[in-house]
């Protein structure tokens, strides 16, 4: 992994520490383990760092050994007695990270005994995150018992926030529903919860911190835009301990408090002895393109899943599929509504243009919502009324991407079976 560290150099660069932190990324771009060129436009590689640090002046940042392997930072996975804090909103990816990083845990050896506490964050239903987490939980338990090697000692549990989220989260509708569903034969959710604001110090000193989700935006800044200090303590790892972002989305805050908040964290981080690392998603994006990518439903990676757990992973697939048809949708709506964004002028010739589509396909007028759920609702229902046109060009076919990006589909004669597909391709035109 990519580690930018709260080192000596880091800490003397106090307000624009982050500052190096983006623009290492940018000129890396990615995690890589050896020194191969990431490619032509980068013409840097992990090894070069050092001269790209001598090009831009910074000689003490090409003795800092900023890109280092996580396992060189931390004893973690080394420690006989363990703790570790993960911060997530309980979806498909935060799934996958979970269900690793338990596997790891018990891959330790027989007489280590760690704690492991998940912080949910960023939700409306608690009680359906938390009661999906410790799904997996059991899950993971039960496909390492049935390797057949003795275990450590593993106490995993998932604490809700006093503060859940304004809005219930895209992900949640599909995620949580078989958890609030008696007849769907998954765990049921429980209303008896424990909240991890109201954990003790001692019971949340740890010495991996991993935070992947919206911490600071949900959690840290208040309505009226201050930061708490109490709340930051929650992520402080232990004397030697380690906490690592997923930097990006994740920790995007007001540019108004972002330097007052990472000078905070980072000295209460120093105080602590402990070091910080942040973990880019950039190598997940493609160059050419500059779009995000995409796993295919019948990847390697969740056959196996679904061989370890057919119930759970069929669940979390089929989910993670329904969010991606919303996500599209929701980006369709935003234009087809004439949603103000920054940079966007509708009266000129692209309201013209839009409204051309809305007439040509007979979309409704309405609110952003109001228009996603009606794109979604027809997706599907024109879908439906034409399942031999869809058999041969099934999401789970190899080499397929989300049923809902359909700029990307490699196949464009389904456009011609569902308005929705063509629509979107008109209005990216547009």
């Amino acid at each position: 992994l990519l580690a930018i560290v709260n080192s000596p150099v880091g800490r003397r660069l106090e307000l624009n520490f982050c500052q190096y932190v983006y623009k290492i990324f940018k000129v890396i771009g990615s995690f890589l383990l050896t020194g191969r060129t990431l490619g032509p436009e980068d013409g840097h590689s992990v090894l070069d760092v050092d001269r790209w640090a001598r090009e831009q002046g910074q000689a003490e940042l090409a003795s800092a050994g900023m890109c280092i392997r996580l396992a060189d930072l931390t004893r973690f996975f080394s420690l006989e007695k363990a703790r570790a804090t993960l911060v997530s909103d309980v979806k498909l990816d935060d799934a996958l990270c979970l269900w690793v990083f338990l596997m790891q845990n018990f891959a330790r050896p027989a007489h280590h005994e760690v704690d492991i506490d998940l912080y949910v964050t960023g939700v409306q239903d608690g009680a359906a995150a938390v009661c999906l987490a410790q799904h997996i939980g059991n899950a993971v338990f039960e496909a390492a018992r049935a390797d057949g090697r003795s275990l450590c000692k593993l106490n995993f549990r998932a604490l809700a926030s006093r503060r859940p989220a304004r809005a219930a989260p895209r992900h949640e509708q599909d995620t949580y529903a078989p958890y609030r569903d008696n007849a769907s034969g998954f765990p049921q959710a429980d209303e008896r919860l424990l909240y991890w604001q109201d954990l003790p110090k001692e019971a949340r000193c740890a010495d991996f911190v991993g935070v992947i989700a919206q911490f600071f935006n949900f959690e840290v800044v208040d309505d009226q835009g201050q930061i708490s200090d109490e709340l930051l303590d929650f992520i402080v790892p232990n004397a030697n301990g380690i906490l690592a972002f997923q930097s990006g989305f994740n920790t995007r805050v007001s540019s108004k408090l972002e330097e007052t908040l990472w000078q905070r964290l980072s000295v209460k981080v120093e105080k602590a002895g402990a070091k910080m690392v942040f973990i880019s998603n950039s190598f997940s994006f493609d160059k050419s393109s500059g779009k995000s990518g995409t796993a295919p439903p019948d990847a390697i990676f969740l056959q196996k899943l679904l061989e370890r757990n057919q119930q759970l992973w069929s669940h979390l697939r089929d989910a993670g599929l329904k969010e991606s048809g919303r996500f599209a949708v929701d980006q369709m709506a935003k234009w087809l509504s004439g949603t103000p964004m920054p940079g966007v002028d509708y009266s000129a010739g692209l309201g013209s243009g839009i409204a051309e589509i809305k007439g040509r396909y007979g979309f409704p007028e309405g609110s952003q919502q109001e228009v996603s759920e009606y794109l979604l609702k027809r997706f599907l229902s024109e879908r439906n009324s034409s399942p031999e046109a869809w058999k041969s060009h099934s999401t789970f076919q190899p080499g397929n991407t989300s049923i809902m990006d359909p700029l990307r589909d490699r196949d464009r004669n389904l456009e011609a079976t569902n308005p929705v597909l063509s629509a979107c391709r008109n209005l990216a035109a547009a």
